[in-house]
């Protein structure tokens, strides 16, 4: 009788054990329910709930009987939507599930029943938990303006699944494109031509101006709009205002790709270059070769953003330099030598190669310790409090700052 009770005991404490390995495996990846080792607790519901919790995926391993457990199905297309098309029949046929997901994923209105993407008040609140759910609804409901004009105010996009008619209403275009001003591409051609259209699309994103009319995409108004926002909206401007020094200054100071997008006439235009640098020292890059050899300009640019010196066409001997007198005039004050919280904060930083007495060196001393990294890191801790861009590692390659 002993043996047989303690043969139980014994089993017991082997399931639980065994359960346990499972709840963390699947709490780190819900498919490991699908390993060989774990796959007899298929039906397990802790482990099943566990799993679909971190993957709604999950499901698709969960035995006939979980498929049809409500909470399980609920909480594997709050996860993960797509998790719908694992549930039994049933569930594509239930309210609440079918909205859980469709608010996790519009796309999976796809695996509702027939019932219900024809049932015109679930429609709409699909549509406005996720306006994408309008791409699967009936033909009659994408020329519904009141489901459509929900789908757009939810998401701009869903414009594109509207009927040709409401993607011709004013009303709706202007709310698809305040919402997400990629929705110009779906409007009727005619808006790409309207003013207002174009002007609140480019606000809410610059590369609507791609979609604007020839007329627009030169207009100065619409096109400052769009640069402001990113500067890489300069390549769809008009060859004429992407010659207008005001644009591409506004440009460049979002984005130092925008100068990429100049004439070569202003890319050698030293004036230019120097207020470009200013706003934006990446833009040196863009610069013609004999203003990436001027110091000038490099230096501006430097003291911008020091990682610039990539790009300088300088000596290795001269970048060094710029970079000596910018940590030493800029960066620097000899108020911050003598606080130990400064240094301990440079200390902080993972790879800081600064071992050194901070009450006793002067601000050469300190430089000669300083790897081009570490001087980038140095800088902008000085200056911003803030760690440095991971492009640094690529100055480090152009110059080496040794004494």
């Amino acid at each position: 009788m002993g043996n047989c009770i303690g043969r139980v005991s014994n089993d017991n404490e082997s399931e639980m054990l065994e359960i346990s390995e499972a709840l963390e495996a699947v709490s780190r990846d819900g498919t490991n329910i699908n390993l060989p080792r774990f796959m007899h607790l298929q039906g397990n519901k802790h482990v099943v709930l566990a799993a679909v919790k971190q993957d709604g995926h999950a499901l698709r391993y969960a035995s006939e009987e979980l498929r049809n457990d409500p909470e399980i199905v609920l909480a594997a297309v709050e996860k993960n939507g797509e998790a719908l098309k694992y549930a039994s029949e049933a569930f594509r046929g239930d309210r609440e599930i079918v909205l859980a997901a469709v608010n996790q994923d519009g796309w999976t209105f796809a695996y509702a029943s027939e019932a219900l993407r024809g049932d015109r008040d679930f429609v709409l609140a699909a549509v406005e938990k996720n306006g994408e759910a309008l791409k699967y609804a009936s033909e009659v409901f994408r020329g519904d303006r009141e489901i459509v004009l929900a789908a757009v105010n939810q998401d701009g996009c869903a414009l594109e699944y509207a009927s040709e008619e409401l993607r011709g209403d004013p009303d709706i275009v202007l709310e698809a494109v305040i919402e997400n001003g990629w929705a110009l591409w779906y409007a009727s051609y005619e808006f790409r031509g309207d003013r207002n259209f174009v002007l609140a699309a480019v606000k809410e994103d610059n590369s609507a101006l791609e979609y604007a009319s020839e007329e627009l995409r030169g207009d100065p108004e619409i096109v400052l709009a769009a640069v402001k926002s990113s500067g890489s909206a300069l390549m769809y401007a008009s060859e004429a205002l992407r010659g207008d020094r005001e644009i591409i200054l506004a440009a460049v100071k979002t984005n130092r790709w925008a100068l990429m997008y100049t004439s070569e006439a202003l890319r050698g235009d030293r004036d230019f270059v120097l207020a470009a640098v200013k706003e934006n020292g990446w833009a040196l890059e863009y610069a013609s070769k004999a203003l990436r050899g001027d110091r000038e300009i490099v230096l501006v640019a430097m003291k911008e953003n020091l990682s610039a010196c990539a790009y300088s066409l300088l000596s290795h001997k001269e970048t060094k330099a710029l970079l000596k007198e910018i940590s030493l005039e800029k960066y620097v004050s000899l108020g911050e030598l003598t606080g130990i919280s400064f240094f301990d904060r440079i200390r902080k930083e993972k790879d800081s190669v600064i071992k050194i007495n901070q009450n006793q060196q002067t601000i050469t001393n300190i430089l000669s310790y300083l790897s081009i990294t570490d001087a980038s890191r140095f800088s902008q801790v000085s200056k911003e409090n803030k760690p440095m861009r991971s492009d640094v590692a690529k100055v480090s390659r152009m110059v080496a700052f040794t004494d």
